[in-house]
């Protein structure tokens, strides 16, 4: 395997003087050390903490700060480095050496040592700045985005490109030794085993380096030309849990492992062996430690990113010390950012625009049971923070997703600046990967819900135009508009990116929000979000429900308007002639909130002013039975089509077709309907239904309701999400019972022989729905990748490597682009078509694999 493609020179030291000197109070890398411990347990904070500096930089920072002596090294999200003096506030020199190839959404930290800075990008570059000028020393292609830190330890450094490739070099840029682990298990244990994005930081304990790759745990030791395999952890907890990231303290590797469905578990294993105990050191119900955790001696500080840190001792007697919230969203700390540790106290920062630290010695759950040992520190403009504190100097050092580098401390203040830099506005043009603008405004496409684009260039073999960090985990789709790319997590993170280069343009954070499965909407500038109390995971009770309307531009909320629970498994509402509708459950009376899932009595389909937020009408179904949920709706000739019912073979429910300006029902029908994953779809005035939870497939007239046909074979089946509309046929995902096979749309009956059906979903699992095109192309996402399909043979053309990810949500198209985000990976994908230089680049090698 070729270890790089491409080496830019620029001005090369062997062994670089620096007038920059360093210090024992230094923090020279992420996460302090190459241990990734965050303990900086000599610093002493003097607290309440004073602002003492606020640097302004050109664009949103989510990376974390290096300190070296009385110097700041920081990167931008588009990969621009920078030198800052934290006592002048001066910005001493700023670098972007990636040019007009730049990409956006850059999370890799500079570390600093050697008399140089190093960072990678998510153009796959690794670039070494002279500490001093910030001029080039060398720049290191890998053809792979690097999203993770660059770890500096042995006089080495080292890292992990996307396609699950570890490397070290020394520190000027040399090849030292590489680790393929898809290579070795393929040697040793494994010979069928599949590549799995990955990405994570590279973690070292002295010559013991560990690595999250895929759904692995791996160890191995470095002998300076080569590395040699220690241990290896094969899906330590299981295939529905990846490691995120990684610390160790002492002999222990302390780990974080987000799952799938609100699952999550927290590891403590042996550096020495891999091995642990499975009584004392697994943490279970953890839903979602996706960060780097903090650790010092037998205690570990992990985030989760809906709630907030927990301080956790491990051991026979092991306990958790404190939480920084409880069961009340009121008080929940939602956080993206890894902790840090001073001599006294955690110290993180929230999605919600704040520094908080919390006195080690605390106990209790949530912040105002901690007494009065918690700091509160709230950037002007409240911006989403995802970059990790840096303690260094009795200072304390982070940057936000305003563009500002702020520094805390004691000592004289300043006033904070509450100029705003307009990170928003767009910095890419969008050009269309084929001939055709688009968009994907919804989870199923557009009001229609059809999974279908009128694109013959969306073909094979594609490449990795751009990959970033998602900042979420997911069970619902992302959208998109002719320009960007929008999406919702699992938690209420909201995230504008353009669509060419992955850059975010904003991020907002619903308030006192948990979980939630359904979509967000994109019309006419506006993006709609439903935030609503989860019936499957219980953890969501209590928070608010509400539909949001925001500035597509700015992320700014421009309405909020209450709404019933039950969230629809990735439905989005849906728009018509000005009206937005959306179905929940509700309970009697005005107006229409409750607080207990027991109150609600029934299914709903509301309708607002799209543009004021005013309530127009509601709509009730006739409907009952188990695990009851907000009914879905499509929308075509214009009116809107909603279905709802519960989910066992007894209970009831209906479609109906409502027009959107008054709420007036035109037809109601219980001949045909879908329960509680199910979403109607809409093509040329007839409306589909998929058969859920072993209801048939059916047809109805969109102008009278009335049955046009019934797919019996259905009921033994549980489809999910909606139909899958081309010309001339459908498919509907079947995701546990024989994948997405091709139908008539005439009459709903399988196409092919008997015994040779065309099968039009990839040979592992996935909960999504599939994507068709106008060339005869069908794209589906499973458990083993992205999988195109020829819709006229069944036969695979093109794949990705895994996403080490259950992925309920299923991919979308836009401008002839794929984009993706996989439940648990936390990583967002843009795949297009390769052009023929890419192809003589080879730049698309592991989709080979």
């Amino acid at each position: 395997m070729v270890f790089c493609r491409a080496v830019v020179f620029g001005m090369f030291l062997l062994v670089a003087c620096t007038s920059i000197k360093a210090t024992a109070g230094d923090w020279p890398q992420f996460m302090r050390d190459a241990r990734h411990s965050g303990d900086a347990s000599e610093e002493r904070l003097k607290l309440p903490m004073r602002l003492l500096s606020q640097v302004k930089l050109d664009d949103a920072i989510l990376t974390s700060p290096a300190v070296v002596g009385d110097k700041v090294f920081i990167v931008d999200q588009m990969g621009a480095g920078y030198c800052i003096d934290h006592e002048t506030n001066q910005i001493i020199w700023k670098s972007a050496p990636e040019g007009a190839a730049v990409l956006g959404g850059n999370t890799s930290s500079p570390c600093v040592g050697g008399g140089r800075v190093f960072y990678g990008t998510t153009a796959g570059n690794l670039h070494i700045l002279d500490v001093n000028t910030g001029k080039r020393v060398k720049s290191v292609s890998f053809g792979q985005p690097i999203l993770g830190s660059i770890t500096l330890a042995n006089d080495s450094i080292y890292l992990q490109t996307l396609d699950a490739m570890v490397y070290c070099l020394d520190l000027n840029g040399n090849h030292r030794w590489q680790w393929d682990h898809y290579k070795e298990l393929r040697k040793r244990q494994a010979p069928r085993v599949k590549r799995q994005y990955s990405g994570v930081n590279v973690t070292v304990s002295g010559k013991r380096v560990v690595m999250a790759i895929g759904f692995d745990l791996v160890c191995v030791e470095d002998k300076t030309t080569e590395a040699k395999h220690i241990w290896t952890l094969r899906e330590p907890v299981s295939k529905t849990y990846l490691p995120t990231g990684i610390s160790i303290s002492g002999d222990n590797v302390y780990c974080s492992f987000p799952g799938k469905d609100g699952l999550g578990k927290f590891l403590r294993v042996s550096l020495k062996d891999g091995s642990f105990d499975k009584n004392n050191d697994v943490l279970n119900d953890q839903w979602a430690s996706t960060t780097t955790p903090a650790s010092r001696g037998a205690t570990a500080y992990y985030n989760r990113q809906a709630f907030g840190v927990t301080a956790h001792r491990f051991g026979p007697d092991g306990a958790d010390l404190w939480t920084s919230f409880d069961t009340d969203p009121n008080h929940f700390t939602p956080s993206l950012s890894a902790p840090a540790l001073s001599q006294k106290h955690c110290l993180f920062t929230t999605l919600s625009g704040e520094l908080i630290a919390v006195n080690l010695a605390a106990r209790g759950r949530g912040l105002d049971t901690l007494g009065d040992g918690v700091f509160h520190f709230n950037t002007p403009h409240g911006s989403v923070i995802s970059s990790s504190p840096a303690i260094a100097n009795q200072r304390v050092y982070f940057g936000c997703d305003d563009g500002y580098l702020y520094v805390l401390g004691s000592g004289k203040s300043i006033a904070p600046k509450n100029d705003l830099l307009n990170i928003h506005r767009r910095k890419s043009q969008t050009t269309p990967a084929g001939k055709r603008k688009y968009g994907w405004p919804s989870a199923f496409g557009g009001p229609r819900n059809a999974n279908f684009v009128d694109d013959d260039a969306i073909a094979p073999p594609f490449k990795l135009r751009w990959a970033a960090r998602s900042g979420g985990l997911f069970k619902q789709p992302v959208c998109a508009t002719v320009k960007d790319v929008y999406y919702v997590s699992l938690a209420g993170l909201v995230v504008c990116r353009e669509q060419s280069s992955g850059r975010i343009r904003w991020r907002q954070k619903l308030p006192k929000q948990s979980w939630c499965r359904s979509a967000l909407l994109c019309a006419e500038g506006k993006v709609y979000v439903p935030r609503m109390f989860s019936l499957r995971y219980p953890k969501s009770q209590g928070q608010e429900n509400i539909m949001y309307c925001l500035d597509g531009e700015t992320g700014k909320i421009l309405w909020k308007k209450p709404i019933g629970i039950g969230d629809r498994l990735r439905a989005s509402p849906v728009f018509v002639d000005g009206v937005v509708a959306f179905g929940s459950l509700y309970a009697k009376g005005k107006p229409p909130t409750f607080r207990r899932p027991a109150d609600a009595i029934g299914q709903a389909v509301d309708g607002w002013n799209a543009k004021t937020g005013q309530h127009l009408w509601r709509v009730k179904l006739n409907s009952s039975g188990k695990l009851l949920n907000g009914p879905a709706g499509c929308a075509g000739d214009g009116l809107l089509f909603f279905t709802g019912s519960g989910e066992n073979r007894r209970g009831t429910g209906e479609t109906m077709a409502i027009e959107p300006k008054t709420g007036k029902v035109r037809w109601r029908t219980k001949k045909a309907f879908a329960s509680q994953t199910g979403t109607p779809s809409f093509q040329d005035s007839k409306v589909y239904l998929p058969g859920t939870y072993k209801l048939p497939l059916a047809c109805l007239s969109a102008a009278t309701g009335d049955l046009i046909w019934k797919s019996d074979e259905g009921r033994s089946h549980w489809y999910v999400d909606t139909l899958s509309l081309g010309p001339d046929y459908f498919t509907v995902n079947n995701k546990y019972q024989g994948g997405a096979k091709r139908r008539n749309l005439n009459d709903g009956r399988l196409a092919g022989t008997s015994n040779k059906r065309i099968q039009l979903w990839g040979p592992s699992h996935g909960c999504g729905s599939t994507v068709l095109t106008s060339g005869g192309m069908a794209l589906s996402a499973t458990l083993g990748g992205l999988y195109m399909t020829d819709t006229r043979t069944g036969k695979v053309v093109w794949n990705t490597p895994g996403f080490a990810s259950y992925t309920c949500p299923h991919a979308i198209a836009s401008n002839g682009r794929i984009f993706y985000c996989p439940q648990t990976s936390g990583i967002i994908f843009c795949f297009e078509p390769e052009t023929q230089t890419d192809k003589k680049l080879d730049l698309n090698r592991f989709n080979k694999n």
